[in-house]
């Protein structure tokens, strides 16, 4: 199977994007995605005193993974993705993941991962899934020499699922980011984008879900631990997410999803609260009076069939609006990542899906 999508923004500017992604079956077990993709955004200056060049700022991506299953018990996932970041100095980045789960029984799954990623400044350009065909980043002020994040994020866990439709897990992480991004909207519609030195997490986490018959399905997910950062520059204590040498973390997403088959009506919902406390909070707070050192993310997604249009035009027609003030995608680098981006704006955008 394979689709094909793109994007284009006129709008103070012009930005565009394409990608396309396979999905193969040739047998054996195996199960191999692949995909690539280029999008460039023509950058403006802000103000005509700004010295930032106008020029476009390309980015590419190409991306192979293989799903081994190996019998009844073992399943391994091997991949790689290459990054080509065109507006910085250091354009070409390679990530690589190792995944193995182990099924005990049909319902019991032991796992483990080692996965690098490598996040660029204003996250993944190549994700049509937002349907913002503007990415933020083609207004951005860079700094000079700006670096992309990169991240090392190693788990293991074990999950369980039940006859009533419900499920559990739990699971250890360890994680490092290096040059982690400090993102910041400003009140005059500016964003500048700086490198913001390195942060070490280790915890453990938790996740609850159910299935409420073919409508409904939800999860809650939980994780804590402890955070170190190590030699970041001054202008990092800007943000509470900055502002630490030594703190602990807590991280809670929850998810909801619903589809409506008579109607073809499919909602997900996604909120997320992420917050830094105890040790670290009294050198936070005293670095930023009046500020909490907390972030409040929500992502809404409505897809709504439009199956009127399939005999005229032989094709599937949906109706796309979201409504989000999450910066990065969920899959997107580190657990602090979205602590580190100040003021992000609520966007609502939309548009029409055709699948041929």
């Amino acid at each position: 199977s394979w689709s094909v999508g793109g994007l284009l923004a006129e709008s103070e500017g012009r930005s565009w994007r394409m990608a396309a992604e396979f999905l193969l079956e040739p047998g054996g077990g195996h199960e191999i995605q692949t995909g690539a993709g280029y999008g460039a955004g023509y950058a403006r200056a802000i103000l005509p005193s700004d010295s930032l060049p106008i020029g476009d700022r390309p980015v590419g991506a190409f991306f192979i993974k293989d799903r081994w299953r190996l019998g009844q018990r073992l399943t391994t996932t091997f991949g790689t993705r290459y990054t080509y970041i065109g507006f910085l100095s250091d354009p070409h980045h390679a990530d690589a993941i190792v995944e193995v789960e182990v099924r005990g029984d049909s319902r019991t799954v032991v796992r483990g991962s080692l996965a690098t990623r490598t996040l660029a400044p204003g996250g993944d350009l190549l994700t049509l899934s937002t349907n913002s065909a503007s990415p933020a980043i083609t207004w951005a002020h860079l700094d000079d020499g700006l670096r992309p994040s990169r991240t090392l994020h190693a788990e293991v866990g074990v999950d369980r699922s039940f006859r009533s439709g419900g499920r559990v897990g739990a699971f250890a992480f360890h994680e490092s980011t290096r040059d982690q991004l400090w993102t910041a909207f400003e009140s005059g519609g500016g964003l500048e984008v700086r490198n913001a030195g390195d942060v070490g997490l280790q915890g453990l986490g938790f996740t609850v879900g159910r299935r409420f018959g073919s409508l409904v399905d939800g999860s809650l997910t939980y994780r804590f631990g402890r955070g170190a950062r190590h030699a970041g520059p001054a202008h990092g204590a800007r943000t509470p997410a900055l502002g630490f040498e030594e703190a602990q973390f807590h991280d809670l997403v929850a998810r909801l999803e619903t589809f409506i088959g008579w109607t073809d009506t499919r909602v997900a919902a996604m909120c997320r609260v992420n917050r830094l406390s105890e040790d670290g909070e009294a050198q936070i707070s005293s670095l930023h009076p009046g500020v909490s050192p907390t972030t409040t993310r929500f992502d809404v997604h409505l897809t709504q069939g439009l199956p009127f249009l399939q005999p005229l035009t032989r094709a599937d027609w949906d109706l796309l609006v979201a409504v989000s003030n999450l910066f990065y995608e969920a899959s997107e680098g580190g657990l602090l990542d979205e602590l580190a981006v100040q003021n992000p704006p609520t966007r609502v955008v939309g548009g029409i899906s055709v699948r041929f």
